[in-house]
């Protein structure tokens, strides 16, 4: 049975969704004016279905508030957005919103698509699997047509064009896999609640319709099911790997708070793991043990970027809060954080085991030139001898002098085999 088929044969939906590109915005954030054709967002996103500016940047507390870019220019709107769209058979998905968001030297491009049109279940699915699609699976996929005015290109070429000068889709696009961050809202008409069912499992795990082939195992389907959390009767949210998925019913504002608020709240979420994703990889990439000045210093920065970016607490809204805990535990951040901060300790074990060897040769070292030195010329002053009692100069000198430079030998030859200490 397909998942159509499990649905009453009179269901429709109405579909909307944002898609979240991770980009490297260069000197943008620093910017003191906002790109040509953008304007700024600093007092929140105004429109038709936004609200007034201020309830957007109320709903986050007063430091994140900051750093999301309501008090300075780190988020811009696309003043005249082109005529764009993605088809899926008879149905389109139009572009709507194009918003971009600069946090630091990385950033999202925010662009908000919505199907004009009721659609059913299957066609639900086809703009599921196509809208997020970035890199084809395999050699031979064509990656699903956007028409922008009178071409047709994929997201990707339809991304490059959007984004102003200096900014750039990050390279580190494909650990997401094969699709960018997608926040899909589908609302089903003409009902008064919903249920995590088979279309729920579906959608998260970005099925294709109608492929016999592609049914998901009942513990898989539970599974994904299981990452849901619903507060209302008439919608419940999921996530599941680079999709999030708001299911409702009937008559909801749940649409308008998707636009004023949540979607925000999934951005930082991506922006976590793709900043803690960016740190491992420049961790692994470090020599000796990670130690040095680079080392230090990559630790400073990570240390920074949990303290600005990763915060306990991220709404004043009790159920803007309760999505926030939800969106980092199915992104697992708190995990990846703590595998970072693992392999930090095992470096610092290694760096201290190399320190401890090198005390230990320049130890030795040390312990030869007092044995070999020191108790001579202790003796002789000791015993208060008269230099002229040991006869020639050379019967004492000569082998002090022999044994010492036989001492700092030894120190600089376990110095080079030990390595020189590092900072």
């Amino acid at each position: 049975m397909s998942i159509a088929d499990s649905l009453p044969a009179d269901a429709r939906f109405r579909l909307a969704a944002w898609l979240l590109v991770p980009v490297r915005t260069g000197l943008l954030a620093g910017a003191a004016a906002p790109p040509t054709g953008w304007t700024g967002l600093a007092g929140g996103a105004a429109g038709p279905t936004w609200g007034t500016p201020d309830d957007q940047a109320r709903f986050f507390l007063g430091g994140l508030r900051r750093r999301l870019g309501f008090d300075h220019g780190r988020r811009w709107r696309m003043e005249a957005v082109p005529p764009t769209e993605l088809r899926c058979g008879a149905k389109a998905a139009a572009l709507r919103v194009v918003d971009l968001l600069a946090l630091g030297e990385w950033g999202f491009l925010l662009l908000r698509v919505e199907a004009a049109d009721l659609l059913t279940a299957d066609e639900v699915l086809r703009f599921n699997r196509a809208l997020p699609a970035w890199i084809p699976r395999t050699v031979s996929e064509h990656l699903p047509d956007w028409h922008v005015g009178d071409g047709v290109m994929p997201l990707s070429g339809v991304v490059r064009r959007l984004l102003p000068m200096g900014v750039e889709p990050a390279e580190e696009l494909d650990w997401f896999g094969h699709d960018v961050p997608l926040i899909l809202m589908v609302t089903r008409d003409a009902a008064d609640g919903v249920e995590p069912d088979t279309l729920t499992a579906a959608l998260l795990a970005g099925l294709p319709p109608a492929r016999p082939d592609y049914t998901l195992a009942v513990p898989e389907q539970e599974r994904l099911v299981g990452n849901t959390m619903a507060v209302w009767r008439n919608w419940l949210v999921g996530q599941h790997g680079a999709r999030t998925l708001f299911y409702a019913a009937g008559e909801t504002p749940l649409t308008v708070n998707i636009d004023r608020y949540y979607h925000l709240l999934v951005v930082l979420t991506a922006h976590q793991q793709v900043r803690l994703w960016d740190f491992m990889e420049r961790l692994a990439g470090l020599p000796d043990a990670g130690i040095g000045s680079e080392g230090l210093d990559l630790r400073r920065e990570l240390a920074e970027f949990r303290r600005i970016y990763m915060p306990s607490k991220a709404s004043t809204y009790p159920i803007g809060d309760r999505l926030y805990r939800f969106f980092m535990d199915r992104a697992a951040v708190d995990e990846l954080a703590s595998t970072i901060n693992r392999d930090i300790a095992e470096r610092d074990k290694v760096e201290q085991l190399m320190g401890q060897r090198r005390e230990s040769a320049i130890l030795t070292a040390l312990t030869a030139i007092a044995s070999l030195a020191v108790p001579a010329t202790t003796v002789a002053t000791i015993l208060q001898l008269d230099l002229d009692k040991l006869g020639s100069p050379l019967h004492f000198w000569g082998p002090a002098t022999i044994a010492t430079a036989l001492a700092v030998g030894i120190v600089v030859i376990s110095w080079l085999r030990s390595g020189a200490p590092k900072r």
